[in-house]
């Protein structure tokens, strides 16, 4: 067993309770689909996590056995990767300007509750904005259909 493995796990199980987009995916999918349907996706979720964790643990531990100066070559390529996401963020959008007094709007929106009276979602509880209203506070987000 390798010998950071109890660190490691410590992490991992930290990783597993924690929000992220998997737990945003499993909520979603309980409030929309139910508990039971959820509980597919996070089971689908857990077990990829495990499966993840044994592989990169023991790939990854006889890998640095056999190469130990490879470490660089990762660190390197996660540089470049990080660096190459954060220059195709910047490249979406363009002439950017400051929303002046952007919490008098936030303060201005009215959340509401309610259920839906017609489509897929028929019958369902949600939560939202009536559209009507928002575009009086900020009518670049709505759009007619």
């Amino acid at each position: 067993m390798p010998e950071n493995y109890l660190i490691f796990l410590q992490i991992i199980i930290f990783m597993f309770i924690t929000p992220g987009a998997p737990r945003v995916l499993i909520m979603s999918q309980s409030l929309n689909y139910g508990f039971r349907k959820s509980l597919w996706t996070a089971f689908g979720d857990i077990s990829a996590n495990s499966l993840q964790m044994v592989l990169v643990l023991f790939g990854l531990a006889a890998l640095l056995k056999l190469f130990p100066d490879i470490v660089i070559y990762f660190k390197w390529s996660g540089i470049a990767y990080l660096l190459y996401i954060a220059y195709g963020y910047i490249k979406l959008k363009s002439n950017i300007n400051t929303l002046c007094s952007s919490l008098d709007k936030v303060k201005n929106m009215r959340g509401v509750s309610f259920e839906w009276n017609a489509g897929n979602k028929k019958g369902q509880r949600d939560i939202g904005v009536i559209a009507q209203e928002m575009e009086g506070v900020l009518p670049e987000v709505v759009q007619d259909t």
